[in-house]
């Protein structure tokens, strides 16, 4: 498509007129010669007549040719033509699955067929694809399609699942392995160690505890230890895992009691008592003497057997508290609720008298959920985790692009070069038409 970069120039077009008054002016009635005789000019009067005719029409069709091309030549006239089409798909594939023959093999055949590859790196791949969708539909040279190579983890889709206009298509790697790691390891009583084992596979992740003597010949068969400084390490044998032996589990629990609820409390000791013997943990508890709160950094859970309320400083150092408010109609439901306000505040209903004695076991159980919760400490679900996101919920909504349609790229050809080329050609044509001219007059 044409396009004139300077359309204003145009006007110069009017410039047409002058070849044309050239052209009459050298029409003008020529000089009268007298002459003895016109018999030898009988022969060539025809010819000669019908050649000037001829070349004058034709130096004012080039002189006005020219004149044009110099006005195109001011206009600075370009030439927008498409561009050869190019495939706009990218193919990103994760690193984890290079070298996988099935991969390799897919990914040149893309290639062949012209698409971009791109390899994800590993802290992309962390960063989880909804992040990378997210920039890729902010960048300007974003492709129409997209097609991840992808093993499917869920935990490289966290967030929300953006709506995108560019369309996405998923080759999923399939890994059907287990993964069996140590998440974490704990002293206990009796040269003993807790361990935290998990098991993964795509469809389900499994936490299992495991109390093991050190002594026993199962230990020594599948487990060693080694200390670097003060610290002690565990190594599976099976998996060469590495992990660090966390110290005995130590808790401090503050009981604070008022004469209303004095009787109570010895059934809340006893149950915590419990818990401590199940878990092979050291707790520490302490009454409290006066309603005055202790240091909060000192204790993990305070019980709070008072009809008093709870000063409002609580909640502050992450100390957790169980609240006692004890209520007849509270045989069916839950042992404690968490606090609608205040998420470090326990609500407990049920009664502590002596018909827990008919199940010494469902106290303890729910004391179990609250004080083990710093039992572990967060695992890090990227060094184990292999569940996979369902295919559904790896498609990101649709929306229409902002412009509808992406408009087709052009090429821009600029003229000047050719047209000053056939300004040359046209001029030297020009100046030997009228140099033959001349002569056909004479």
């Amino acid at each position: 498509m044409f396009q004139a970069l300077n359309p204003l120039h145009f006007i110069a077009l009017a410039g047409i007129i002058i070849p044309l008054l050239i052209h009459l002016w050298n029409r003008k009635e020529g000089k009268l010669v007298q002459v003895g005789s016109i018999k030898w000019l009988q022969n060539v009067e025809n010819n000669s007549i019908s050649r000037l005719q001829f070349s004058q029409w034709w130096l004012f069709f080039i002189r006005a040719l020219i004149v044009c091309l110099v006005v195109f030549l001011l206009v600075q006239p370009v030439l927008l033509v498409d561009k050869k089409a190019t495939n706009k798909t990218l193919v990103m594939v994760e690193h984890s699955l290079r070298g996988i023959v099935a991969v390799e093999e897919k990914i040149d055949a893309l290639a062949k067929s012209g698409f971009t590859v791109r390899q994800l790196a590993d802290e992309e791949a962390l960063q989880n694809y909804w992040s990378v969708l997210k920039s890729l539909e902010r960048d300007e040279s974003s492709p129409e399609k997209l097609i991840f190579i992808s093993s499917g983890k869920l935990r490289n889709f966290q967030g929300t699942r953006p709506a995108s206009a560019i369309e996405t298509e998923w080759v999923i790697v399939p890994d059907d392995t287990v993964r069996k790691s140590i998440a974490g390891v704990r002293r206990t009583a009796n040269d003993s160690l807790l361990i935290l084992s998990v098991a993964s596979t795509a469809s389900v992740t499994t936490l299992k505890e495991r109390r093991i003597s050190m002594r026993s010949a199962v230990f020594q068969s599948e487990y060693a230890t080694f200390s670097q400084g003060q610290e002690l390490f565990l190594v599976n044998r099976l998996s060469d895992d590495t992990v660090v032996v966390e110290d005995q589990w130590q808790s401090k629990v503050g009981i604070y009691k008022d004469t209303t609820f004095a009787g109570n409390a010895q059934y809340l000791e006893a149950a915590i008592v419990a818990v401590e013997k199940y878990l092979q943990a050291n707790f520490e508890i302490y009454y409290l003497e006066n309603d005055k709160l202790p240091d909060e950094a000192n204790y993990d859970l305070v019980c709070w057997l008072s009809a008093k309320p709870l000063p409002a400083s609580i909640g502050q150092s992450g100390t957790h508290y169980l609240v006692y408010r004890p209520s007849a109609m509270a045989d069916d439901s839950p042992w404690w609720v968490r606090h609608q306000e205040d998420p470090y505040q326990y609500i407990w209903h049920k009664p502590l008298d002596a018909r827990l004695m008919m199940k010494p076991m469902e106290l303890p159980a729910a004391l179990l959920e609250m004080i083990a919760r710093k039992k572990w400490p967060d695992p890090d679900a990227s060094l184990y985790d292999k569940r996979a996101i369902s295919f559904q919920q790896m498609q990101p909504g649709k929306i229409e692009s902002k412009s509808g349609e992406r408009d087709v790229e052009k090429a821009v050809v600029a003229l000047e070069f050719y047209i000053w080329v056939l300004v040359f050609l046209l001029f030297l044509i020009e100046r030997l038409l009228s140099e033959r001219s001349k002569t056909w007059r004479s």
